[in-house]
């Protein structure tokens, strides 16, 4: 609550700087968070064997799928968005 009142005090640079800076805190934060899950499945992949080794390498292989899958239509949702009827049109703004 004191940042708060402490950042509405800031000129209005500031307060974007102070906008911007925070989202990146948080998005340092996620991706080490990512990060140290990704590592502790590895370590723990590293360890296991037999049927415990293959229910991580499924696991493995959903993510990577459920990853490929959202990049794939993350340009369709942006489209969709946007209001596009075309998905494959560039986003400039131009009709």
């Amino acid at each position: 609550m004191r940042i708060l009142i402490l950042v509405s005090r800031l000129p209005l640079a500031s307060q974007r700087t102070a906008a911007v800076l925070s989202v990146l805190v948080f998005a340092e934060f996620v991706f080490a968070l990512a990060f140290a899950a990704l590592d502790h499945q590895f370590v723990a992949w590293r360890r296991s064997a037999g049927e415990r080794r293959q229910q991580l390498k499924w696991l493995a292989c959903g993510a990577a799928a459920a990853l490929g899958v959202q990049q794939t239509l993350e340009p369709v949702h942006l489209s969709l968005w946007v209001g596009t009827d075309d998905p494959g049109r560039q986003l400039t703004g131009s009709q």
